[in-house]
Protein backbone atom coordinates (compact mmCIF):
# COMPACT_ATOMS: atom_id res chain seq x y z
CA UNK A 1 0.00 0.00 0.00
CA UNK A 2 1.36 3.39 -0.93
CA UNK A 3 0.80 6.21 1.49
CA UNK A 4 1.68 9.62 0.19
CA UNK A 5 2.91 12.20 2.59
CA UNK A 6 3.75 15.76 1.74
CA UNK A 7 7.47 14.97 1.23
CA UNK A 8 7.96 11.30 0.30
CA UNK A 9 6.27 8.07 -0.73
CA UNK A 10 6.09 5.36 1.95
CA UNK A 11 6.12 1.69 0.90
CA UNK A 12 5.33 -1.31 3.07
CA UNK A 13 8.12 -3.83 3.80
CA UNK A 14 6.80 -6.41 1.29
CA UNK A 15 6.52 -3.76 -1.43
CA UNK A 16 10.08 -2.59 -0.74
CA UNK A 17 11.49 -6.14 -0.96
CA UNK A 18 9.56 -6.77 -4.20
CA UNK A 19 10.84 -3.50 -5.64
CA UNK A 20 14.37 -4.40 -4.57
CA UNK A 21 14.16 -7.81 -6.29
CA UNK A 22 12.86 -6.26 -9.50
CA UNK A 23 15.61 -3.63 -9.46
CA UNK A 24 18.42 -6.09 -8.83
CA UNK A 25 17.20 -8.52 -11.51
CA UNK A 26 17.07 -5.75 -14.11
CA UNK A 27 20.39 -4.35 -12.98
CA UNK A 28 22.08 -7.75 -13.28
CA UNK A 29 20.67 -8.21 -16.76
CA UNK A 30 21.91 -4.77 -17.76
CA UNK A 31 25.38 -5.44 -16.40
CA UNK A 32 25.48 -8.74 -18.29
CA UNK A 33 24.47 -7.02 -21.50
CA UNK A 34 27.08 -4.30 -20.99
CA UNK A 35 29.71 -6.98 -20.43
CA UNK A 36 28.79 -8.78 -23.65
CA UNK A 37 28.76 -5.54 -25.64
CA UNK A 38 32.17 -4.57 -24.21
CA UNK A 39 33.61 -8.00 -25.01
CA UNK A 40 32.31 -7.86 -28.60
CA UNK A 41 33.82 -4.38 -29.06
CA UNK A 42 37.17 -5.52 -27.66
CA UNK A 43 37.12 -8.56 -29.96
CA UNK A 44 36.37 -6.37 -32.98
CA UNK A 45 39.15 -3.93 -32.06
CA UNK A 46 41.58 -6.84 -31.65
CA UNK A 47 40.71 -8.19 -35.10
CA UNK A 48 41.10 -4.70 -36.56
CA UNK A 49 44.51 -4.30 -34.90
CA UNK A 50 45.72 -7.70 -36.10
CA UNK A 51 44.60 -6.90 -39.64
CA UNK A 52 46.41 -3.56 -39.57
CA UNK A 53 49.59 -5.25 -38.31
CA UNK A 54 49.41 -7.89 -41.03
CA UNK A 55 48.87 -5.26 -43.72
CA UNK A 56 51.79 -3.14 -42.51
CA UNK A 57 54.05 -6.21 -42.46
CA UNK A 58 53.03 -7.01 -46.03
CA UNK A 59 53.70 -3.43 -47.14
CA UNK A 60 57.12 -3.53 -45.46
CA UNK A 61 58.03 -6.73 -47.32
CA UNK A 62 56.81 -5.24 -50.60
CA UNK A 63 58.92 -2.11 -50.06
CA UNK A 64 61.99 -4.13 -49.12
CA UNK A 65 61.60 -6.31 -52.23
CA UNK A 66 61.23 -3.21 -54.39
CA UNK A 67 64.42 -1.69 -52.96
CA UNK A 68 66.31 -4.97 -53.49
CA UNK A 69 65.02 -5.16 -57.08
CA UNK A 70 66.17 -1.62 -57.84
CA UNK A 71 69.56 -2.23 -56.20
CA UNK A 72 70.08 -5.40 -58.23
CA UNK A 73 69.03 -3.62 -61.43
CA UNK A 74 71.44 -0.75 -60.77
CA UNK A 75 74.28 -3.17 -59.96
CA UNK A 76 73.62 -5.09 -63.20
CA UNK A 77 73.47 -1.88 -65.21
CA UNK A 78 76.69 -0.65 -63.62
CA UNK A 79 78.43 -3.93 -64.39
CA UNK A 80 77.19 -3.73 -67.99
CA UNK A 81 78.54 -0.18 -68.34
CA UNK A 82 81.92 -1.24 -66.90
CA UNK A 83 82.12 -4.16 -69.31
CA UNK A 84 81.25 -1.97 -72.29
CA UNK A 85 83.78 0.72 -71.25
CA UNK A 86 86.55 -1.87 -70.69
CA UNK A 87 85.97 -3.43 -74.14
CA UNK A 88 86.27 -0.03 -75.80
CA UNK A 89 89.80 0.48 -74.39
Amino acid sequence: MIRKSSQSVMLSASERSAAKLNYSAGSTRQRGTALIVAMVLIFMMTILGLTAMRDSSLEKRMTTNSVHKLTAFQAAESATELTINNNDN
